[in-house]
């Protein structure tokens, strides 16, 4: 039972016997009859059960009839908000006319609205008046809306709305991410989406290397996650399956590379709202030195082409001594060698990274050429594999030939010429590929 309070607006008590009728717009319905106030003042307050007009938060608005001579049935009425927690009555919405700023103004006072008081200023009675109606529907209508919600489902959206709250968004700002990644939603499978960015990677003429990397990678994720819609891949699922392969910090960068291509291009299809890698930590790589190959290493190499495989005497010449990346060298033809100008020219599509680059020939470089075959197009991992058991060479670095030149480019030209050569940037040359070779080594290893 709610207890009421009503103190008297007009300075003054009633008469005893007064008539009081209040119609509440309350959406609980109260019922109270003989409620007594100020010792018998008021003996009867009669509550009815429709409501006349928008409920506010925490408080219950009356229309209050109170007897007066001035009116020919005795009652005179008078509108209110009625807050039971602290029994005080606060007028209702009215327009009145103000200066502000020195200037004629009506103000709308809407009164006390979520626990602060709300005002708005309007140049015209017929502004404020028109706000004020659009005001008290709205109110109406959520007033409603709340009244016949069950309870369960009142207790739950006061909860909810406390946590988003607590996290510094808006309920709008939840409603908003919620619409968007349904509307990603298409039903296009991992599958699907794996098979169409190849198609689309294919039209871009990436590189042979690149597009069977990326191939073989996504075939590895389709293979568990096929099933799934595209729109469903979350940061955590992702993070699973990295945990999963156990693979090396380079080996997990390279992978996510690869899954950002996916992810990138669904975004770009409409198919994500979001790259979930984005959400994904990434690994740290650590700067491990690079390795090369000696100069007792590079000599017993040339001299076994020399005996057994003209044809990888040719591609020494080319990625020994010109630094030419492997894969870029099996692509060079006779007709792109020319030794007389002492030049190759690597042309865009034959280029890993599709940009034409003109590389000087070393002296060792030029010698080879001129005494090698061409370059074997069949075998050629079996042919390289034996040329490095042949020349008793224990331990082979990553990229050996590739780094082995930057190292000695570095002592023979200087940082910008040695980047222009090999078609990287500084800073990956000083990172990835240049080790410390003294220039006696170097001289020795242009003697070869």
């Amino acid at each position: 039972m709610i207890k009421f309070l009503i103190k008297n607006w007009g300075g003054k008590r009633e008469e005893d016997g007064a008539r009081w009728r209040v119609r509440t717009s309350d959406p609980y319905r109260v019922k109270v009859r003989r409620r007594h106030f100020w010792r018998e003042t008021f003996p009867r307050i009669n509550i009815g059960e429709q409501a006349q007009n928008a409920c506010f938060q925490r408080f219950l608005i009356f229309t209050v009839f109170a007897p007066f001579r001035t009116e020919p049935n005795g009652l005179r009425s008078k509108t209110c908000f009625f807050r039971h927690q602290s029994g005080t009555i606060r007028p209702m919405p009215k327009v009145t006319r103000c200066l502000k700023n020195g200037k004629k103004q009506f103000l709308l006072d809407y009164g006390i609205v979520g626990a602060r008081r709300r005002r708005s200023y309007h140049r015209t009675r017929a502004e404020a008046e028109t706000a004020l109606v659009t005001f008290q529907a709205d109110q109406a209508e959520s007033s409603s809306t709340w009244a016949h919600l069950p309870a369960r489902d009142r207790i739950e959206t006061a909860r909810i709305l406390k946590e988003i709250h607590a996290r510094g968004a808006t309920l709008q700002q939840v409603w908003d991410y919620y619409r968007e990644r349904n509307a990603a939603r298409k039903g296009v499978s991992v599958t699907a989406a794996i098979l169409e960015c190849l198609e689309a990677k294919r039209v871009q003429n990436v590189s042979d290397q690149y597009l069977k990397q990326l191939e073989y990678y996504l075939g590895r994720f389709d293979e568990q996650h096929g099933q799934i819609d595209i729109a469903d891949i979350s940061p955590a699922l992702l993070e699973a399956w990295f945990k999963k392969r156990k693979d090396k910090p380079a080996t997990r960068q390279t992978g996510m590379n690869r899954l950002s291509a996916l992810f990138s291009f669904c975004k770009r299809k409409g198919y994500l709202t979001e790259n979930p890698l984005d959400r994904v930590e990434r690994v740290r790589v650590p700067n491990v030195a690079p390795e090369i190959l000696s100069v007792d290493d590079c000599q017993a190499l040339v001299e076994t082409a020399k005996r057994i495989d003209k044809g990888m005497l040719t591609y020494l010449g080319l990625a020994l001594f010109c630094g030419i990346r492997p894969d870029e060298a099996l692509r060079i033809t006779p007709k792109d060698i020319k030794i007389d100008r002492g030049l190759v020219f690597l042309d865009a599509e034959k280029s890993k990274v599709r940009n034409r680059r003109i590389i000087e020939l070393t002296a060792p470089a030029k010698r080879c050429l001129a005494k090698g075959g061409p370059v074997p197009a069949v075998n050629f991992k079996r042919r390289f594999n034996r040329l490095r058991r042949e020349a008793k060479i224990q331990y082979w670095p990553h990229d050996a030939l590739r780094k082995t030149a930057a190292s000695h480019f570095y002592n023979l030209y200087g940082i910008d010429k040695a980047v222009e050569q090999l078609g990287h940037s500084a800073g990956v040359f000083l990172r990835v590929y240049r080790e410390l070779a003294s220039k006696e080594e170097t001289t020795r290893w242009l003697a070869l």
